[in-house]
């Protein structure tokens, strides 16, 4: 993603609050509108078990998955 795109993406999600009813909605529909695809939760067995302090499936993003987006 270009710089001034991602410029655009922070504007738009600073608006998100003024949008009204449905947030999760109106998050997903902005990220749609960008390409982008939502992070997903990590089912990695680190967040089922206490004795495992660390996930190699999510890290660094504790608890969730997802291609991360290069910003150029």
């Amino acid at each position: 993603m270009k710089r001034s795109k991602a410029a655009d993406l922070i504007d738009d999600l600073r608006t998100l609050p003024r949008h009204g009813s449905d947030p999760a909605a109106n998050l997903l529909a902005l990220l749609s509108r960008y390409g982008l695809d939502p992070l997903e939760e990590c089912g990695g067995e680190a967040h089922s078990n206490a004795h495992i302090d660390n996930c190699m499936r999510c890290a660094p993003r504790w608890g969730f998955v997802g291609k991360k987006e290069p910003v150029t």
